[in-house]
């Protein structure tokens, strides 16, 4: 049996139940006998109280049994009064596993986070993604809370692989020293391209939409349906680029669809659409 995204109501599959994951329409597939073991954490990570400090939080996947998560889901509760979520990106360990990163905005003070992915690649040990705080308007120095719940994860075969969780804390002090993922590096063609959250929902708390796998020197251009330049975005030494939804103009787009293109230095262009759901 693989590993099965559906999408529908509440279902039975056999001997599998569905868990259902509201915020993406995401279902894993779980069988009910629990093997193995495995660990997720969120260390924490520190800063100041300027709002424009990125505070990195890792998420990490440890195991104590279990050589074989293919997909794993986590709750971060944290401080929305102290620090306020600005992104969520994955790491190159998860982008080799060609595991994708989705996130929901549960609460005001709550992430649902999905690593993810269609193929039947094991996630490796180490830190698969980034949460990025900033603080807010109203923090303090000191530290806060964050608190993993409602942990899954399972395997190939759609087998439930029971997990336990490791809380974090953030420090907001006056000297900071964080550690931020390097910035990847550009690949050599544009045939990796990985664009996402897509279709991209501020609502449901998406904050930029990720360009991955990029080479050096490349154009991305972003139209309208009726063919308007609304956004151009150059990319010099970095693999990745971000796009927010604020126009050239300074004006957050509307909701529709839109069309990409991404142009490398050869010339060689990647054509697609982006989905804004407001």
């Amino acid at each position: 049996m693989k590993l099965c995204f559906i999408k529908g109501a509440k279902n039975i599959c056999n001997k599998f139940k569905i868990l259902l994951w509201t915020g993406l329409g995401l279902y894993i597939l779980c069988c009910s006998s629990m093997v193995n073991a495995c660990i997720i954490s969120v260390p924490g990570g520190e800063g100041t109280l300027d709002v424009n400090t990125e505070i990195y939080v890792p998420i990490n996947l440890s195991r104590t049994l279990s050589e074989n998560v293919v997909a794993f889901q986590l709750d971060v509760e944290f401080a929305s009064d102290q620090i306020i979520l600005d992104n969520i990106t994955r790491t190159t360990l998860a982008q080799n596993a060609n595991k994708d990163v989705s996130y929901n905005l549960i609460v005001a003070n709550k992430i649902r986070i999905i690593i993810h992915g269609l193929g039947a690649e094991v996630i490796p040990s180490g830190t698969i993604a980034n949460i990025i705080f900033k603080p807010s308007g109203t923090a303090v120095l000191g530290q806060t809370d964050l608190i993993v719940s409602q942990t899954v994860a399972c395997d190939v075969n759609a087998v439930l692989i029971p997990s336990t969780s490791e809380n974090g804390l953030v420090v907001l002090s006056e000297e900071l020293s964080p550690t931020p993922e390097p910035t990847p590096e550009p690949s050599e063609t544009l045939s990796d391209l990985k664009i996402y959250p897509n279709p991209f929902k501020p609502a449901l708390g998406h904050v930029k939409i990720t360009f991955e796998n990029l080479t050096a020197n490349t154009q991305i251009r972003i139209y309208s349906i009726t063919g308007n330049l609304v956004k151009k975005i150059i990319v010099e030494t970095s693999g990745i680029a971000e796009w927010d939804g604020i126009t050239d103009q300074g004006k957050m787009v509307a909701q529709g669809v839109y069309f990409y293109q991404v142009t490398n230095k050869s010339g060689k262009k990647c054509e697609g659409k982006i989905t804004i759901v407001q």
